[in-house]
């Protein structure tokens, strides 16, 4: 059967060979339009796009040389911490201690003894009260938000979980905080995470994960 006739009358949008042709003829304005179906391809693969970008951007956002953990719970003495320990990973097992390169508290250690420095020395105590091997903060009862400490990491990293020794008595301690992070070099802060601890023993550090 000669199809050459049907093709003129699809070209033209005719149905005047609908009879002779062996299959249906649609009309010109019904059928497919590839470039339509093309935009839309380019459309969701630019949204999928979109989305992984995005997706990056929370990941990027979650790393910073700047981390500090901000008391949670209000504190009716000095907050008294021996050693704070911030970890790549939520199993806590990649620590980031040697890449701290500064170390940022709310105040002086009013314990009067030692400086900051022993909040990264590895050393642990939970005996609180000023002794020796504690920091504790300036002035002796601070409410929520108003205690902190953290460091600058030479490299930016993500905190997946931390580890805090602190004083036994409940007065002294915090079993919640705020964890957070700066990227403009500690100008401002914003949290990243409430941590809420599941350790209870109180003579071993208590741990603290991102979820």
């Amino acid at each position: 059967m000669n199809s050459k006739p049907c093709l003129m009358a699809l070209i033209l949008g005719t149905m005047s060979c609908a009879v002779s042709c062996s299959g249906p003829v649609l009309p010109a304005g019904d059928m497919p339009d590839d470039d339509a179906a093309d935009d839309d391809d380019a459309a969701e693969d630019d949204d999928t796009a979109e989305d992984d970008d995005g997706a990056d951007d929370d990941d990027s956002a979650l790393e910073s040389t700047h981390w500090r953990v901000v008391n949670g719970t209000g504190v009716d003495d000095h907050w008294n911490i021996s050693e704070l320990t911030f970890f790549m990973d939520i199993d806590c097992t990649v620590s980031l201690s040697d890449e701290v390169t500064d170390i940022l508290t709310v105040s002086e250690n009013d314990c009067d003894e030692d400086d900051p420095d022993l909040l990264n020395d590895g050393v642990c105590t939970f005996s609180g009260h000023c002794e020796s091997g504690n920091w504790a903060n300036e002035p002796s009862e601070s409410g929520v938000g108003q205690i902190w400490a953290g460091y600058v990491l030479g490299e930016a990293s993500s905190v997946g979980c931390l580890t805090l020794c602190q004083g036994m008595d409940d007065i002294q301690r915090v079993t919640e905080l705020s964890l957070e992070q700066s990227d403009d070099g500690g100008d401002t802060w914003f949290a990243v995470e409430t941590l809420v601890t599941e350790t209870v023993e109180v003579d071993i550090p208590t741990v603290f994960v991102v979820e």
